[in-house]
């Protein structure tokens, strides 16, 4: 999950850790933490804002909505993964092909996995590839 931690959006991260929060809590400053980092914040004695310097509570309250948000990234992230990894299967397949019908139930197979992605998994040179490959293979024509 490193790649993903790298890009994480700046909301997503606890100011006391500055790592993607996984139970992001709020506090009466209106900022959210990590649980951990502000409890511990909180048991050393402190009685402030990390972020603004001004008086807090020791309240804590479970941030849901930027939970959900977090989950959501992550089951993105997870799901983007497993979608390649279909694809990278199917395109792996195209080798063994030795018919045009098999070639068409393939290439079916692959605009499916492609079109209910919510990611971009065929950038123009791929495409370009797996065209080679069935005209070298004799399963397509360049038309």
């Amino acid at each position: 999950m490193a790649s993903m931690d790298k890009d994480c959006p700046s909301f997503m991260k606890c100011p006391i850790t500055l790592e993607r929060m996984i139970d992001p809590v709020v506090v009466s400053d209106g900022h959210s933490y990590e649980r951990f980092a502000i409890q511990d914040w909180f048991d050393k004695g402190n009685r402030i804002s990390p972020l603004t310097g001004q008086a807090i509570t020791t309240n804590i309250i479970p941030n849901q909505s930027l939970k959900i948000q977090i989950d959501a990234r992550i089951d993105s992230h997870l799901r983007g993964k497993v979608d390649m990894n279909e694809l990278n299967h199917l395109k792996a397949q195209m080798f063994n092909i030795n018919s045009s019908e098999e070639a068409f139930s393939l290439i079916h197979q692959i605009i499916i996995l492609v079109t209910k992605s919510k990611h971009c998994l065929l950038g123009i040179h791929d495409i370009d590839s797996m065209k080679a490959l069935l005209i070298h293979k004799k399963l397509m024509t360049d038309d």
